[in-house]
């Protein structure tokens, strides 16, 4: 195959890309990444990342797809692959493979927990490749909504459990509580606060990210002198650090409102969480707003 075809002739190519049998497919991949980078290829990254993304996930009776061991080979040593060495390119093809990943599973949760793992270690891995390359926060935050969004939104209208996707997703989440953004963590507590995130996920483990986050901020207080109420639209930055604190009580409020938290050791864990994002340095009136609450019911 020439390595100096138009990109816009690989873009036609690769809407025709499920046509050909799977080992098939992993070739033609393989050979699209080796390709040195070149003009206008922003948008072809983001065609292969999905339509890798999408078929890799493998979610058919016939097991692993041959593209799973591309994307273990990519996210493993991406400057292996001589197309993604432009940032743009490595961008647009990470964001293409989460949303793919996301847009199989998705459509069958019940089938595709065959190929959980590798949507867990996968998602994650992308995370920290984008994360690592000190992007804008909506490129990694985006991989966050990619990740768990759909299992929170699910209307579970065929009888799926949802909960072990969330154990899967669990290890992202505490990435993100301990080294995560301020918009990676306020749309990771967005989506973890609703009913659906809080019965997914037990209280113990949310009770641990949450921590985990907290005691990471009031460090880099200490430490750093960190704002907690900055924000910096510049570089799309629009929640605060004490929006995420508010954001993180109203999860425990929401694991108290649908009974998650049974033991009283949990309760008592629970208020602890609460008033330490209602006193300083967090000083969250959602947080005070939410110990009341939790106060009242009790």
């Amino acid at each position: 195959m020439r390595d100096d075809i138009d990109p816009e002739v690989l873009i036609i190519g690769a809407d025709a890309f499920n046509r050909y049998p799977a080992a098939e497919r992993c070739e033609i991949m393989r050979w699209m990444l080796r390709r040195p980078t070149g003009p206008n290829g922003e948008h072809l990254a983001d065609r292969l990342g999905q339509y890798c993304g999408f078929s890799a996930i493998g979610v058919s009776p016939g097991g692993r797809d041959p593209l799973a061991q591309l994307v273990e080979d990519i996210l493993s040593n991406v400057t292996a692959f001589p197309f993604l060495h432009l940032s743009v390119h490595r961008i647009a093809f990470l964001r293409g493979l989460a949303f793919g990943i996301k847009e199989r599973v998705s459509d069958a949760p019940g089938h595709a927990l065959t190929a959980a793992a590798d949507y867990g270690r996968w998602m994650l891995s992308i995370w920290q490749l984008l994360r690592s390359d000190g992007l804008l926060p909506k490129d990694t935050s985006a991989i966050v909504v990619f990740a768990i969004s759909w299992i929170e939104q699910s209307d579970n209208s065929v009888a799926v459990d949802l909960k072990p996707w969330w154990k899967i997703v669990l290890p992202l989440l505490e990435s993100i509580a301990a080294c995560g953004g301020r918009s990676d963590c306020h749309a990771a507590f967005h989506h973890l606060g609703s009913a659906r995130g809080v019965h997914g996920v037990s209280a113990v483990d949310l009770f641990h990210v949450i921590t985990v986050w907290s005691q990471r901020i009031a460090m880099s207080v200490t430490s750093q002198g960190e704002d907690l109420a900055a924000r910096d639209p510049g570089r799309e930055e629009y929640y605060s650090w004490r929006e995420c604190a508010s954001r993180a009580a109203e999860i425990v409020r929401a694991l108290h409102e649908v009974d998650a938290i049974k033991s009283a050791a949990d309760l008592e864990t629970a208020y602890q969480i609460v008033t330490s994002l209602a006193e300083p340095p967090f000083n969250s009136l959602k947080a005070v707003e939410v110990l009341r609450a939790i106060r009242d019911m009790n």
